[in-house]
């Protein structure tokens, strides 16, 4: 027996474990002793973890990438991609279609609310005198604290108007608000022929079957990795890199990598930002950041989402990186 086999051997029975002959077959291939210590260690760290004390071939066939878990699948379809369906909106025609498509969706996502049956147009609610509490949505285009009331102008393709509001809670709410958030309002006339604002509801997030998959899977989300910055992680995403390949229970069961934006720093972001970069061209930075994550088993799909500082066209719905940078 080989005095580094030897070792092996001595090191997983004095952890209490057993090596099943087949496994042992593997471990007699190793040449490399520093890579024998580090398999057996790390094997038997993991399972020791398992409560499981026996290293049999599939432990170490697993642990070397010669086997993958056949049950653990990656697959994904693409459901939308609207990348080659995004047109430039130039100009006031340009604004108003981005506007009333944006309108028009949420309001038909709104309107399985009860209270939708009860929407009115603003240029309606404007130029009627209301008897009753009516609904109306639009996009917020201005809001105002002022004192104790809190100013609120919507719009829709009809028209827009103020409303005021005055209950403190719904003042706090108002408050969280965004220039071009949808929202609908309940409003009523005020005595001085103004309107007030009642209620303030927020589009619901369409309820969606929840889709399991056969097997225990797992996704893990980054974000923000601005390779190619003085400031980028690259120790701890290597240290990721290489956990992903480890025999950990939770790696070995990682199917997907999603990276939500900004995979690299970019280029020209913000003034003086090059005094800040190692990798001066995007072609730099997305090279270095392809290197890194070659280094991802393959079975392990990476999905990336692009962001601010990545190459690609500022738009809504945001398009895929260029395929000159998509490799």
């Amino acid at each position: 027996m080989k005095k580094e086999l030897s070792f092996v051997l001595n090191y997983a029975l004095n952890k209490g474990f057993q090596i099943h002959p087949d496994a042992f077959k593997i471990l007699d291939d190793i040449t490399d002793v520093k890579k024998l210590e580090k398999i057996i260690k790390e094997i038997v760290k993991e399972k020791t973890r398992q409560k499981l004390f026996q290293i049999n071939q599939d432990d170490l066939e697993t642990y070397l990438g010669i086997k993958d878990d056949p049950n653990l699948l990656n697959e994904m379809k693409i459901l939308s991609d609207p990348t080659h369906k995004i047109t430039s909106g130039e100009g006031v025609k340009g604004y108003n279609a981005l506007f009333s498509s944006r309108f028009n969706k949420l309001k038909k996502i709104i309107s399985d609310r009860p209270e939708s049956k009860m929407i009115k147009s603003i240029s309606v609610v404007k130029t009627t005198k209301l008897e009753n509490d009516v609904y109306v949505c639009g996009l917020v285009t201005m809001r105002n604290a002022e004192r104790n009331i809190t100013k609120l102008v919507l719009e829709d393709p009809s028209g827009s108007f103020e409303g005021i509001i005055f209950d403190d809670e719904l003042q706090k709410n108002a408050g969280t608000l965004l220039i071009d958030q949808f929202v609908m309002a309940r409003v009523a006339s005020a005595k001085n022929s103004g309107l007030i604002i009642k209620d303030l509801i927020m589009p619901d997030i369409p309820d969606q079957k929840v889709n399991k998959s056969e097997n225990e899977v797992y996704a893990v989300f980054l974000s923000d990795l601005h390779i190619g910055s003085k400031y980028f992680m690259e120790k701890e995403l290597i240290e990721f890199v290489t956990w992903l390949s480890s025999p950990d229970s939770v790696a070995r069961r990682v199917r997907f990598v999603l990276i939500g934006g900004d995979i690299v720093d970019g280029v020209g972001i913000y003034p003086n930002q090059n005094k800040e970069l190692v990798c001066q061209t995007i072609e730099e930075q997305l090279q270095k950041a392809e290197n890194l994550l070659d280094k991802i088993p393959k079975n392990v799909k990476i999905i990336i989402m692009p962001g601010n500082h990545d190459p690609g066209r500022r738009a809504l719905p945001q398009p895929a990186i260029p395929k000159k940078y998509n490799s």
